[in-house]
Order: structure tokens, then C-alpha cells, then sequence
């Protein structure tokens, strides 16, 4: 990453098997006719060559479909969204993917990426088709190998590339490697100090190490980038209108050639914090006199050290996904009649049986103005449900009044706990701020196609036995949760 993940951002990343992502609500496009068979992403997946090749990733699988070829952009503007305060956020978005093109048709072939943006069906003019874009070229050889340049669509489709914007980028041809791609956009501020104007950036990472990125392109509109009468078209109050507004998808495309991709990701950033991870290739001058001293930043996500001569530390790096359900957009909530709901291990054969978790994502909202009140995740006793492990919110104590009308996810760890699941353990989400309606309340996301393991994990409330609940309903075998569960390499220690 170049740019820290916001508090409570929306994220997506890529699924490790073909299924998996044709699978994946969230995602939509031609891609997954073009897709071919066997890849995967460790090794790669292959898009066949086939022309526009799209995928697009929206923040909740509500969204995959949205159309409105009409959209007043002026009312877009003033709103900052075309239809949802729960689209893409302008105020920061990061871009990923790690591309290795094979083949090429012309000089011209490239790979994009863009967005945020609305609907861009082929041979259909749409107000919601606005979008930023970059486009990175894969030819081996020619004027356009080894450049990248910025383009804009007012609707679609209708494309303005950025004059003098087409750049190299100093790496030379990136055919026939891996390389990463990043595109990432954000406001900034006018000269009156408003975030009127738009910026965006280009890096690669031409060593496939992950870790050095290269910044080789940026733009920032101002004004002034459109052709003839532009947004006018769709009701914008200038030709030149700079898109400020946010919008529900982001989409990578590819333009003929046969590519291999991998690690696709989507995150909302904080553009002011940059990440700790990321060499920038920017060397300090050492002082030729004083006293020399150096701060260093480990690039991994180490969790801990190892354990040492001194039996210190703990054997833990990374952390491996035990249990992964997308929402399809339904929810159960906490207020004064339900005060846990989680996930049950609710037979010996479940998945979860012998794991032990050490993170957990969840998946929630507010829905009205939810009372003050923590909201914790834990890990109970299927016999005595007691608390046996408790996961604390990355980002401190979490209170419902933090939470949004917008669907977010929220990660709790705990990095020393040893517990082993087994038959009956829940794994809850809890809040019993609400003691008085059942309007406000804490949404937390599922899915009712129950995808995990069918009835041996599935969810469970703890809404019985009257006002306040005293105890668990009957488990509802049809549903889970749409949250992550993991567990740390060396969780065996």
C-alpha cells in the first residue's frame, strides 16, 4: 500500500480461486466470460483475448447493477454522490493489481484502471459513466512502451486524454513480467480551501517485491480538461466539470492483449497518511559528522518476534483466512430485544473445529442513532458461555456512536490467544447499549445462502427469554455472518 487504510474503510481483495471469483457479489463485467479456467492467485489468473475485457468491484453487492443513464451531474456535484452516501469515497481510494501481459495485438494495447464511476454498458450513452482514469501500455517495443496517461470521461462514452500527460516511466517495457500497477485518486483543496479539485497518481512496482513503488505519473484537475460541450450533456453546470462526487464502482479493464493477473484490491485511504510499508527509493544523506542515528521500519507484517534463547516473543507472522462470508446485503441487528448475535460451531464436523482466531472482521452499521455503548467481540464456552477470548478493535474502544449508516468493516484482534474452538464455542458481537426501542439499533451484515459449511457453522442470537434476552435462540442454521475469521501461521504455540 502507499497510503494508510482509513478508519472504518470499505476494502475488497481478490478471491483465491477462479469459483470464488465468479462467485463474488461484489464484482461484475465481461471478465467473468473472458476468464479462463485453472488459474488461481497465487499463480495467476489468465484473461482471454477478447477485446474490452472489464471488471468492476463495488463497496456493497446492492450496487453491482446501478444504471441511471439520465444522472444530473449538477445534482451529483452538489450532493457528492450519484445516488448512494454509501458508493466509493472521493476523499481517498487506492487501486491495485499486478499484471504480467503475454501477448499483445498493438503498440497501443494497454491495461486500465479507473473509476469512481457508474454504469458503462457497451454501445449505451450514460450520465453515471463519468470517470478518471490511467492507462498503462504493454506493447514490448514503440513510442507507447513503457508509458502510462491520464484520460477522462465526462460520460460514457465519451473520452478526453489528458494533453501531454502520456509519460515514461522510466522502467522501460513491462511485457512479459510481473509488475504491480496502483492507481490512486482523492481530493484536494482550491485556492479557497474547499476539495473542489482532483488528483491522481500512478505507481508500479517493476521488481514484483511488493514493497518498492515508484511513483511515475500524476495529474490534477483544475479545470479546463473537457472537449466540446463535455458535462453539459448531462446537465453539469460547466463543459469542464472536475467530478468530485463519489460513485459505486472501479473498474480494471483490459484492451486485447492476454494477461495474467493477480492481487487485485480496492481500499479507501487516508491520502495524508503514508503507509509504513512502502520504500519510495528516496535515499537520506548521512551527516559526515555527530552522532548517526537511524529509525527502521520492518517491511512485513510481522505480528511479533519469534520466541528467542529467552523464551520471548511468539512464533506468529501471517495470518491465514479460516472463515470468509461476502453479505448479500441483509442484516440482524442489536437493540433492547438482542443483545449478541455471532457465529456457532454447531457440530463436529464444522470448519471451525480445532481453529484457534486471532483476528476477526466484522461487518456493521448503524441503523437511526444507536445509544452509547461498547460494542466488543468475543470468544464464549459452548458449555458454561463464559468468555474464554476477547478481541480488541484495532482502533481502540469501539462505541456505537462511531458507527455510520454506511456498511463498514471493523477488525478485532487478539494476538496471543491460544483458545482451540470446538463444538458449541460462539464467536459473538455484542452491544447492550440499548435498553429502550428496537429502532435504533447496531446492524451487523450476513448472508441468508448460508455458503460457509452449511448447518455445521452457522449464526446464532441471543434474543430469548424476554426483555432483556436471557439466553440463545434456536440456531439459525440457514444464515451466517459476513465476516472474516483468521487464524496466525504459528498459532500453534
Amino acid at each position: 500500500m502507499i497510503y494508510s487504510t482509513k478508519v472504518g474503510a470499505r476494502e475488497w481483495y481478490i478471491r483465491d480461486t477462479v469459483a470464488d471469483v465468479m462467485n463474488d457479489s461484489r464484482t461484475d463485467g465481461d471478465l467473468h466470460d473472458d476468464l479462463a479456467d485453472g488459474g488461481s492467485n497465487t499463480d495467476g489468473f489468465t484473461v482471454k483475448d477478447n477485446g474490452q475485457v472489464r471488471l468492476k468491484v463495488v463497496p456493497e453487492s446492492t450496487m453491482r447493477d446501478y444504471s441511471k443513464p439520465g444522472l444530473d451531474q449538477s445534482t451529483a456535484k452538489g450532493q457528492g454522490f450519484m445516488s448512494s452516501s454509501k458508493e466509493w469515497d472521493m476523499k481517498g481510494l487506492e487501486m491495485t493489481a499486478r499484471i504480467k501481459c503475454t501477448d499483445f495485438d498493438t503498440d497501443d494495447s494497454r491495461f486500465i484502471m479507473k473509476g469512481p464511476t457508474g454504469s458503462h454498458k457497451s454501445n449505451t450513452d450514460d450520465c453515471s459513466g463519468s470517470s478518471y482514469g490511467v492507462r498503462f501500455f504493454l506493447a514490448p517495443s514503440g513510442s507507447d512502451s513503457g508509458t502510462t496517461e491520464w484520460f477522462k470521461e465526462q460520460w460514457h462514452v465519451h473520452y478526453q486524454t489528458r494533453d501531454n500527460s502520456q509519460k515514461s516511466t522510466g522502467l522501460g517495457s513491462i511485457h512479459n513480467k510481473w509488475v504491480g500497477c496502483k492507481y490512486i485518486i482523492y481530493l484536494v483543496k482550491d485556492s479557497s480551501g474547499a476539495f473542489n479539485h482532483v488528483k491522481m497518481e500512478a505507481w508500479m512496482n517493476s521488481n514484483n517485491d511488493g514493497i518498492t513503488w515508484k511513483k511515475v505519473n500524476e495529474t490534477t484537475d483544475t479545470g479546463g480538461w473537457n472537449d466540446g460541450n463535455g458535462a453539459l450533456d448531462c446537465g453539469a453546470d460547466r463543459a469542464d466539470e472536475i467530478m468530485t462526487w463519489d460513485a459505486p464502482s472501479m473498474i480494471w479493464r483490459w484492451d486485447g492483449p492476454t494477461i495474467l493477473f493477480k492481487d487485485l484490491s480496492m481500499r479507501e485511504i487516508d491520502p495524508s497518511k503514508l503507509a509504513s510499508d512502502v520504500d519510495s527509493g528516496e535515499n537520506q544523506e548521512t551527516p559526515s559528522t555527530g552522532t548517526i542515528s537511524r529509525d527502521y521500519v520492518f517491511r512485513w507484517n510481522l505480528i511479533s518476534f519469534p520466541i528467542d534463547e529467552c523464551s520471548l516473543g511468539q512464533d506468529v507472522t501471517t495470518f491465514t483466512k479460516v472463515y470468509d462470508v461476502t453479505d448479500d446485503g441483509t442484516e440482524s441487528n442489536l437493540h433492547k430485544e438482542r443483545y449478541r448475535v455471532g457465529v456457532l460451531v454447531n457440530s463436529n464436523s464444522s470448519k471451525l473445529v480445532g481453529k484457534k482466531p486471532r483476528r476477526i472482521t466484522l461487518r456493521l452499521s448503524a441503523g437511526g442513532s444507536p445509544p452509547a455503548g461498547d460494542i466488543t467481540c468475543v470468544i464464549r464456552d459452548g458449555n458454561t458461555d463464559e468468555v474464554v477470548s476477547t478481541f480488541t478493535w484495532t482502533g481502540g474502544t469501539l462505541n456505537a456512536t462511531a458507527l455510520t449508516g454506511t456498511k463498514t468493516n471493523y477488525v478485532f484482534q487478539n494476538l496471543t490467544s491460544n483458545y482451540v474452538l470446538k463444538t458449541g464455542d460462539r464467536i459473538n458481537v455484542e452491544y447492550s447499549g440499548n435498553t429502550v426501542d428496537v429502532i435504533n439499533e447496531v446492524n451487523v451484515f450476513r448472508s441468508t445462502d448460508d455458503p460457509f459449511d452449511g448447518a455445521n457453522t452457522c449464526a446464532v442470537k441471543f434474543d430469548a427469554g424476554g426483555i432483556p434476552p436471557t439466553t440463545y435462540s434456536s440456531p439459525d442454521i440457514f444464515r451466517d455472518y459476513a465476516w472474516i475469521i483468521e487464524e496466525a501461521a504459528g498459532a500453534g504455540t
